[in-house]
């Protein structure tokens, strides 16, 4: 039941490897530094602790070097949470503009079509695979629809006889064929 072509027929593409290659590139960098600004926290930590016990001589009831390494990994794996949401945000922000960029040139398009308009005037930047098939569809639509005018501008003003009727009738009836 789809009247399209199979050439222009929508395929979905979860990948977009242009906006994602690079959100990866930046993601491995900040894991990169996040793990060493982490371990630089916890060297820093630890050289602390070590430091406060090195010169004490009687031991406290209360000496916890654990509870003190743990209050300092969870400040480190805080910091580690809170970086990796922010960079989440703004990851969803950059994919939301390339999408929306892009879903902005498919309705313009769309638009000067609905107003039957297939003229070169509709600029669409051809940066990526879904306006690359919407413009081919569009000039498909143009040639389609030239070849149409074409056919009518070739039909007689007033058939006068019945043999001009029926060659008028076949070609009326090949144009309508032409037609979605």
């Amino acid at each position: 039941m789809n009247a399209h072509p199979g050439n222009n027929q929508r395929r979905i593409h979860y990948l977009d490897l242009s906006i994602q290659k690079w959100l990866l590139v930046a993601l491995v960098a900040m894991e990169i530094a996040l793990t060493v600004i982490a371990m630089w926290m916890l060297y820093k930590a630890l050289g602390e602790a070590i430091d406060q016990d090195l010169y004490r001589i009687h031991l406290a009831d209360n000496l916890s070097v654990f509870g003190y390494l743990l209050r300092e990994g969870m400040k480190v794996l805080g910091v580690v949470l809170l970086a990796n949401v922010a960079a989440l945000v703004v990851a969803d922000r950059i994919w939301a503009y390339g999408v929306n960029r892009i879903v902005r040139s498919l309705t313009a398009l769309i638009d000067a079509a609905l107003h039957l308009d297939f003229s070169e005037k509709v600029h669409v930047p051809c940066n990526h695979a879904v306006l690359v098939q919407g413009l081919a569809w569009r000039n498909a639509e143009r040639v389609r629809i030239e070849g149409i005018r074409r056919d009518i501008s070739t039909l007689p003003d007033l058939p006068a006889t019945t043999k001009e009727r029926e060659e008028v009738a076949d070609r009326l009836k090949k144009i309508l064929d032409a037609l979605p």
